[in-house]
């Protein structure tokens, strides 16, 4: 690898609206940065990023939205359209759970709140990722993640290619919610 691509990071805080592509572009993320790429998840490992720690991506869903906003870190935010987001949550709960474990009015009162404190508050070091964008144009969005973790223009495209290409970024579905009329 050429050392005009960084490899490294600024320790970044993925605060992802939940099915809203988080693991899809972890897996892009974790091909292209190789071993320089340090995972946790709080809710399963208690992985934080700080002092000692070698986490440098962090998953979190800010379910009580209660996440503080720290000046230490970057913070990708994944967002989706909300019908999408919370069929598919509602979908996963079927699966796992065997039920819906939330109500709908819950969901998208979660799902306002959410959009409140992390997209349309001030927020440092931030970069949205919409789901729709990472399925509809993955190099350039990718691109755009990559250029935002590490401060710097330098992409290799070749890397990312190569990452695309293993973890390949299409939608699972291609319809609109179907627990809706529509026209």
């Amino acid at each position: 690898m050429s050392k005009e691509f960084p490899r490294t990071f600024i320790p970044t805080e993925c605060i992802s609206f939940p099915r809203c592509g988080h693991h899809a572009l972890t897996e892009v993320l974790r091909f292209y940065f190789a071993e320089n790429f340090h995972y946790g998840e709080i809710y399963r490992d208690g992985a934080r990023i700080g002092e000692g720690s070698s986490t440098n991506w962090q998953k979190n869903h800010d379910f009580n939205l209660d996440t503080p906003i720290l000046p230490d870190r970057n913070y990708i935010v994944q967002i989706r359209n909300p019908l999408e987001a919370i069929e598919s949550w509602e979908n996963l709960d079927k699966r796992v759970a065997g039920r819906v474990v939330d109500t709908c009015e819950h969901r998208i009162e979660f799902y306002a709140n959410f959009v409140k404190k992390w997209i349309y508050s001030p927020v440092p070091w931030r970069l949205v990722v919409w789901y729709e964008d990472l399925m509809a144009r993955p190099v350039a969005t990718v691109t755009s993640v990559i250029q935002f973790v590490t401060r710097t223009q330098n992409v290799d495209v070749a890397r990312l290619q190569e990452a695309l290409f293993e973890f390949p970024l299409e939608r699972r579905t291609q319809t609109c919610p179907t627990k809706y009329n529509k026209a």
